[in-house]
């Protein structure tokens, strides 16, 4: 068997779970798409570090209140949301 054929084998759903089973992997056109979307367009807010006396931007991802509520999205689920997004280059 081909890996071509392997993958061809796949139902939609075994291909999400095959995907998501390489879980982050840095390059990945999900995160990339994800990143794109939805983090870039985040606003930053203000904020300073514990310990320190400065204030510097924070994105609301870091301090759990991501406006688009996909920060805590599974692979799988991250994966579906690509899936079903229009293809376009990264």
């Amino acid at each position: 068997m081909t890996n071509r054929d392997f993958l061809k084998n796949f139902s939609e759903r075994e291909f999400v779970k095959w995907l998501a089973s390489f879980q982050l992997v840095e390059n990945a056109p999900w995160l990339q798409w994800l990143d794109k979307k939805y983090c870039r367009n985040c606003p930053p807010i203000m904020g300073r570090m514990e310990g320190h006396d400065y204030v510097q931007p924070f994105a609301l991802c870091e301090v759990d209140e991501c406006p688009y509520d996909v920060a805590d999205l599974t692979d799988e689920e991250m994966i579906e949301l690509w899936l079903d997004g229009e293809r376009e280059e990264i």
